[in-house]
């Protein structure tokens, strides 16, 4: 399976957009090889991750965006269905290929529920 055509997924909530900031921000130390870039990386054990494929967006939003792959969106509505709360309301969408072993976590106020790898495009 070829990892460029998959995205890891996460639930999420966030108690306001300062800590959305907080948490996905490049910190001062930014280009420090000795630090994670942000508190997600190291939530999930990378230090680096290409933050310009990284997506927010507001589950609505998300679920009714016709540009992603109707197959893909219903796989990922089944297992938020399954794993997410009616709390978390924002779909983070990563690059397949930028987290080894991507979890579920909790970074301060906020809550990532992890819903899995999906292809992004059909096979």
């Amino acid at each position: 399976m070829d990892q460029a055509e998959m995205i890891h997924v996460w639930a999420a909530n966030f108690s306001n957009e300062a800590e959305q900031e907080r948490i996905f921000g490049e910190p001062e130390h930014y280009g420090d090889d000795e630090q994670p870039i942000n508190s997600f990386a190291e939530s999930q054990g990378e230090w680096f991750y290409d933050h310009d494929f990284l997506y927010l967006a507001e589950k609505q939003a998300f679920f009714s965006d016709t540009s992603i792959n109707e197959l893909c969106r219903a796989d990922i509505q089944e297992k938020w269905n399954l794993l997410a709360r009616d709390e978390l309301t924002t779909v983070v969408v990563a690059d397949g290929n930028d987290f080894q072993t991507p979890v579920s976590c909790a970074i301060g106020h906020s809550e990532f529920i992890y819903l899995g790898n999906f292809r992004l495009t059909p096979s």
